[in-house]
């Protein structure tokens, strides 16, 4: 009797976590599973909505309306390319394939063909070498989802520049699949020379439409003095 009675009082009393703990162990498989399905098909859920939102910004982002009504169409566009970077950080860290969703947004925002392919490829691109450099630091994705430049743990700063330069061109100032990032020293001293890369890709951009014959000539007569300046 003493015993049962001692056993009684030193009897532990279960926090609220532990009795969960208890009944869920106690309870028949099958009825584990569905709990636990039940809490994978809201993680699932809630990932979907993150995914969606990804999607939904950057098809305004990269719609072609939305770009031509910039005011400022020579570099107008540029915060836009950090905009982007922040989101597509953002579908992959909700577990999505950036390439995927981006490709789905440039669907979505009605780019085609040629078009579709070298923006998607360009701004994927951007995004790798932003992972590449560390940009995507708690600080830089508050800073990117503003369109602000990141800021690199050496302390240079992520520009974005025209591969086809705006004093040659200005027909793709606010181009997407005309930006890239770069680093902000090497864009304030680099000579704004149209080398063979750029003028080879001055050819695909006008195959997709995205440059003008008159715009590639331009390009070529640059390729041919040797360069030319903002």
């Amino acid at each position: 009797m003493l015993a049962e009675a001692g056993e009684g009082l030193f009897k532990p009393t279960l926090t609220a976590p532990e009795k969960q703990l208890g009944a869920l162990v106690t309870k028949e498989v099958p009825a584990v599973e569905r709990q636990l399905g039940t809490l994978v098909a809201e993680s699932e859920r809630v990932e979907d909505e993150a995914i969606a939102q990804c999607l939904g910004r950057l098809s305004r982002l990269t719609d072609p309306a939305r770009i031509s009504g910039l005011v400022d169409q020579m570099r107008g566009a540029n915060s836009r390319i950090n905009k982007i970077m922040y989101w597509l950080y953002q579908s992959e860290d909700a577990g999505a394939n950036p390439e995927r969703v981006l490709a789905a947004a440039l669907s979505a925002a009605g780019y085609l063909g040629a078009e579709a392919q070298l923006t998607l490829k360009n701004l994927l691109s951007n995004y790798q070498a932003a992972k590449t450099v560390g940009a995507f630091t708690e600080e830089n994705l508050a800073r990117l989802r503003l369109g602000k430049s990141a800021l690199l743990s050496n302390g240079v700063k992520l520009d974005i520049d025209h591969i086809i330069p705006v004093a040659i061109s200005r027909e793709l100032g606010t181009n997407l699949a005309n930006l890239h990032l770069t680093a902000a020293s090497v864009n304030r001293i680099a000579q704004e020379a149209v080398a063979s890369r750029a003028l080879e890709y001055a050819e695909e951009l006008n195959k997709a439409g995205l440059l003008s014959s008159q715009g590639l000539d331009a390009v070529r007569q640059a390729f041919m003095r040797g360069g030319a300046h903002r």
